[in-house]
C-alpha cells in the first residue's frame, strides 16, 4: 500500500479499537507458572536428553502460538515462558545428575562390601558390568576358611562374646581377601568363601588365593592371643584352597540373586577346608602345580573327600619360598 493508505489503516484501527493489546500480566503469569510446573513434572519423568528436546519443542510451540494470537491483536509476554522452560530444563538435568551420582555411590558402597574396592572402582569407571541372571565358565581359585571349635566355644560364651569373636574373625578374613584382590562370595555361619579371578580377570590369581590363606592364618595368631586373654578362649582356623573351572555369575531370581561360583572346583575347596586342622592350609594338587616354585608345602598324600568318588592328593601349605629365601639371606648377613 502507499503511505497514505498505511496511515489511513492505522487511524481506522485506532478508531475501531482494533490495535494490539498486551495480555493481563497476572493472568499471563499464572498461565506461565502452571505450564512451567507441568513441564517440570514431565521433565522429571524423562531422561536429560529428552528434557532438552522437549524444552525446545515447548519453546517453539510458544513462539508459534504467540505469532498466531498477535495476529488477532493479543500480545503475550515473549521472554518469560522461554526463560522459565530453560531454567526448569537446567534444574531437571542437574537434579537427574545429582540423583544418578547418589545412586551410583550407593551401589558402589554396597558392592565394596562384597568385592575388592579396586574392582568396584574399575566397574564404576567403565560401567562394564551388568547385574543380570546367568553365569559363565571361568578358571578360578576358591578359598574356604572356617573357625575350628566354634560350636562348642559358643556354648560356653554369652551371645555378645560370640558376636565379638565372630566379627573380629570376619573382619580378618574380609580384609585378607580384599587386600589380595579376591571377591568375597559369602559368609556361611562361621565360614567364609572367596573366589579369585571373578568377576574380572585377576593376574596370578592362584598365588593370590594362597597369599590370602597365609594372611588369614597369620592374622589368626593375633586374634587368638587377644580372645584367650579376654575370654579365656582361643580361636583357630582351617583353610582349603582349590582351583579349576567353575560356573560363576548371578544365581537366583530377578528380585533376589547372589553372585557366586558353583561346580566341582568349589565343592573340593570346601572339602579341603573341612579336613584342615587348626591353623592348617590344605591345597589341592592343581593349586600346587601352579605355584610349586613359590611355596613351601608338606605332602599329605591322597585322601578321600566326602562326595568325591576318587581320593584327592593334598598338600599342607607352610609358607612362601620368597620368605624363606629372605630369612636365609638375613641369617647369612648376621
Amino acid at each position: 500500500m502507499f503511505g497514505c493508505e498505511i496511515h489511513a489503516n492505522i487511524i481506522q484501527a485506532l478508531i475501531d479499537k482494533k490495535y494490539p493489546v498486551k495480555a493481563n500480566r497476572l493472568t499471563a503469569s499464572l498461565v506461565c507458572g502452571l505450564m512451567t510446573g507441568l513441564i517440570f513434572l514431565i521433565f522429571r519423568q524423562t531422561r536429560p536428553g529428552w528434557s532438552i528436546t522437549l524444552g525446545t519443542l515447548f519453546v517453539a510451540g510458544f513462539v508459534i502460538t504467540s505469532m498466531l494470537v498477535s495476529s488477532a491483536g493479543l500480545l503475550l509476554p515473549f521472554i518469560y515462558f522461554p526463560l522459565s522452560v530453560m531454567i526448569v530444563c537446567t534444574m531437571s538435568i542437574i537434579s537427574d545428575y545429582v540423583a544418578a551420582s547418589a545412586e551410583k555411590k550407593k551401589i558402589s558402597d554396597t558392592f565394596k562390601k562384597y568385592v575388592a574396592p579396586q574392582v568396584v572402582d574399575e566397574i564404576t569407571k567403565t560401567g562394564g558390568y551388568s547385574i543380570s541372571l546367568g553365569g559363565e565358565s571361568r578358571e578360578i581359585a576358591v578359598l574356604f576358611v572356617d573357625i575350628r571349635g566354634f560350636t562348642p566355644m559358643s556354648e560356653n560364651l554369652t551371645p555378645e562374646q560370640v558376636v565379638d569373636i565372630l566379627n573380629s574373625y570376619l573382619e580378618l578374613t574380609t580384609n585378607s581377601i580384599f587386600n589380595n584382590g579376591g571377591t568375597l562370595d559369602k559368609f556361611i555361619g562361621d565360614a567364609t568363601m572367596a573366589v579369585f579371578n571373578a568377576p574380572f580377570d585377576l593376574d596370578d590369581y592362584v598365588f593370590k588365593a594362597i597369599k590370602t590363606a597365609l594372611d588369614i592364618v597369620a592374622g589368626g595368631d593375633a586374634i587368638e592371643s587377644k580372645f584367650l586373654e579376654k575370654y579365656g578362649r582361643s580361636v583357630g582356623f582351617g583353610v582349603g584352597v582349590n582351583c579349576g573351572p567353575a560356573v560363576v555369575g548371578n544365581i537366583g531370581c530377578s528380585f533376589r540373586m547372589d553372585y557366586t561360583a558353583i561346580g566341582d572346583t568349589v565343592n573340593t575347596a570346601a572339602r579341603l577346608e573341612a579336613n584342615a586342622k587348626r591353623g592348617q592350609v590344605l591345597i589341592s594338587e592343581q593349586v600346587y602345580e601352579k605355584v610349586k616354585d613359590r611355596v613351601i608345602v608338606e605332602p599329605i598324600g591322597a585322601i578321600p573327600l566326602k562326595g568325591k568318588s576318587k581320593s584327592v592328593f593334598v598338600y599342607s601349605l607352610t609358607g612362601l619360598a620368597e620368605e624363606e629365601k629372605i630369612e636365609g639371606d638375613v641369617k647369612v648377613e648376621e
